[in-house]
């Protein structure tokens, strides 16, 4: 009798405190936040694959094209609170060598098309994914001393399709968490309404691609990292069969003077890399160039 009592009385305690939480949280948030400014350059209205054909034809600058998405960036960063670092100068200088290649000569367009199919065009990449000489947080301060000593594989693959590297984004703490939150870089908000999430944990590059910020990044899936935020910010994304695109460079961290960790493999087991973006047939290529070495095996 005794043990009915005291569960009856526990079950009450917690529907009330709950729902004074969530009444305390409603009045708090209570309205519809900030939204971004809309988008005005018509080059942040185009695809990743139509701007790396108009790249390819001369018809588009890749300068251009990244020093429209890097006034974005900065348009939007006050609201929405995305990026973590920016290469803003590299990407300019990768940019002005994408031109000099087009310019020169010395590839046709077709050639172009099948060895950098994404030629002059910015990209993103969640902060979970190793980027040389930086941190690799894995957005906690548990491992904000960490740095990386190489790429990730996906960011070399895409690197080698001739994409550039702008900036990388915020994420859930470890990635564990439906929301984009931590203790080193903040919340991050939802475009469309800023008392409103993004999701998570891949929600740095969901509010980036949604605010026009990045026509195209990637993500780290375990149970709704990336079609969670794609579904809160309304863009579209994809997470492949897990070994179909490589995991090497992403988080937990890899330790260069440490054997594998058992826990890093078990994870890796379970986690799919894929790309967001604002068009759908931006997914396609992003797929193919990521999962282009899909023969190694990589977990």
């Amino acid at each position: 009798m005794l043990e009915d009592i005291v569960y009856r009385a526990s079950q009450i305690l917690i529907a009330v405190s709950s729902f004074i939480l969530n009444l305390m949280l409603a009045l708090l948030y209570w309205g519809k936040g900030k939204t971004v400014p809309i988008i005005r350059n018509p080059l942040l209205k185009k695809s990743a694959s139509k701007l790396a054909q108009e790249i390819r034809e001369g018809k588009l600058k890749s300068e251009d094209v990244v020093l429209a998405y890097i006034d974005r960036i900065l348009e939007v960063e006050p609201f929405i609170n995305a990026t973590v670092s920016r290469f803003f100068k590299d990407a300019l200088e990768q940019a002005r060598a994408a031109d000099a290649l087009v310019a020169s000569g010395n590839y046709s367009q077709e050639q172009l098309a099948n060895e950098k199919p994404l030629l002059g065009v910015p990209f993103t990449v969640k902060v979970l994914f190793h980027v040389k000489g930086l941190p690799c947080t894995g957005a906690s301060k548990l491992f904000e001393d960490q740095i990386a000593t190489e790429d990730a594989a996906v960011i070399s693959l895409m690197k080698g399709a001739g994409a550039i590297l702008i900036a990388t984004t915020n994420s859930a703490e470890l990635a564990m968490g439906i929301e984009t939150v931590n203790k080193i870089y903040g919340r991050t908000c939802n475009p469309y309404d800023t008392n409103r999430t993004p999701g998570g944990s891949s929600g740095g590059e969901s509010a980036l691609i949604a605010a026009g910020g990045s026509v195209i990044g990637i993500g780290n899936d375990f149970m709704g990292s990336i079609r969670i935020p794609a579904h809160c910010t309304g863009i579209f994304a994809h997470k492949p069969t897990r070994g179909l695109i490589p995991t090497k460079g992403s988080f937990p961290p890899e330790y260069p003077d440490k054997p594998p960790q058992p826990i890093h493999a078990l994870l890796l087991q379970y986690v799919s890399v894929g790309p967001l973006c604002r068009y759908a047939e931006d997914l396609r290529i992003a797929t193919k160039i990521l999962s282009s070495e899909a023969e190694l095996k990589w977990i």
